[in-house]
C-alpha cells in the first residue's frame, strides 16, 4: 500500500494533469479505498492505517497543490462511504445466499436424520416381533 507521501504526489499530479481534478481525486479516492478494502492480506488494523494514510495524504496532496482541500476531502469522505457502503451490500447479499443454502442443507440433513430415525425404530420392531415368535 502507498504512504502519505505517495498519495499526496498522486493527488498533486491528478490536480494538475487531470481535466476535472476534483472528479479525478474522488475517482482516485473510491479506486483506493476500494483496493484497500477488499485487499484480503490487510488485517482490520493495517486496513484503518491504510485508509488514514490515504486521507492525510489527499490532504496534503490537495493543499500542495493549492486547492480547496476541505470541500474535495468531503466528497472524498462520501466516496469512502459509497465504496464501503457497496462493500457491505455485497456482503450481506452473499451471508443471504449462504444462510438460504445452509438453511436448505439443514433440511435435507433433517429429513434425512427422520428417516434413518424411523428405519431404527422399524428395525427394533422388527427385531422385538422376531423376539417375541421365537418365544411362542
Amino acid at each position: 500500500m502507498k504512504t502519505r507521501k505517495e498519495h499526496a504526489e498522486e493527488i498533486r499530479r491528478l490536480a494538475g494533469e487531470a481535466e476535472d481534478a476534483r472528479t479525478a481525486v474522488v475517482d482516485y479516492a473510491r479506486r483506493t479505498a476500494r483496493q484497500v478494502a477488499e485487499n484480503p492480506e490487510l488485517g482490520e488494523e493495517e486496513k484503518r492505517s491504510a485508509l488514514q494514510e490515504l486521507l492525510l495524504g489527499i490532504e496534503d496532496g490537495l493543499k500542495e497543490a493549492g486547492m480547496e482541500a476541505k470541500l474535495i476531502l468531503l466528497e472524498t469522505m462520501d466516496a469512502f462511504v459509497f465504496v464501503f457502503g457497496d462493500i457491505l451490500e455485497q456482503t450481506a447479499e452473499a451471508l443471504r445466499s449462504y444462510y438460504e443454502d445452509l438453511r436448505k442443507l439443514a433440511a435435507k440433513a433433517w429429513e434425512a436424520g427422520e428417516e434413518a430415525v424411523a428405519g431404527l425404530e422399524k428395525l427394533i420392531r422388527s427385531h422385538e416381533e422376531g423376539d417375541g415368535k421365537k418365544k411362542d
